[in-house]
């Protein structure tokens, strides 16, 4: 964990370091993203939110993970 902070401090992101591990961008966001999924899913099961807005928050999600796991 140290050495992956050392890393970010430096410049490198998440993708790039990912890379060198053997391991698609695709992946890194999918992985992020199954928790996410989880969570909206069961405030909808719980009438929290509606499906709709739980689509519409999860494509937010998704756009914010890119952007972070690429440095943006």
């Amino acid at each position: 964990a140290d050495e992956l902070r050392d890393q970010l401090r430096t410049g490198a992101t998440l993708a790039e370091l990912a890379a060198a591990k053997g391991v698609e961008t695709s992946a890194l966001v999918a992985a992020l993203m199954t928790e996410a999924e989880e969570r909206l899913n069961a405030a909808v099961e719980a009438e929290r939110m509606t499906a709709d807005e739980a689509a519409e928050k999860l494509t937010e999600i998704e756009t914010g993970i890119t952007d972070k796991i690429n440095g943006n």
